[in-house]
């Protein structure tokens, strides 16, 4: 774990994770072997990240130059987990674009009381 982590009472991280810093994870959640979370991602109450998910990856968003060419669009948003969320083993959920707390299509937002299930990929603004 980097700096400035906050883990909510009765949450469990268990072995070979990564949890980057400003990372949140909320109480009684649990963040399975093996599993990547990288910096500003909050994760809420009662939530289960699965193995080996990754939470928090370079999204895929390009736009075109003046010359037509695709230039990569840097993913500087974070990533927001509600409460009572799963996400199953080997997934991957992206970063937005600009930032967690900003406008639609700005952040990656999975709300409250869903799952997402194993090998699922959240693909942030996909290449025109």
């Amino acid at each position: 774990m980097e700096g400035n982590v906050e883990i909510g009472e009765g949450a469990l991280v268990e072995p070979f994770c990564t949890v980057g810093p400003d990372v949140v994870i909320g109480r009684g959640s649990v963040i399975r072997s093996g599993a990547r979370i990288y910096p500003r991602v909050s994760i809420g109450e009662e939530s289960v990240i699965g193995a080996n998910a990754v939470i928090g990856s370079e999204g895929f968003g390009f736009v075109r130059d003046e010359a037509g060419n695709k230039t990569r669009i840097p993913h500087l948003g974070g990533i927001i987990i509600g409460s009572h969320v799963e996400i199953g083993a080997l997934s991957v959920v992206q970063y937005g674009t600009i930032s967690p707390a900003g406008g639609k299509c700005s952040s990656t937002n999975a709300g409250m009381a869903c799952a997402l299930r194993e090998i699922f990929s959240d693909c942030r603004n996909p290449p025109p």
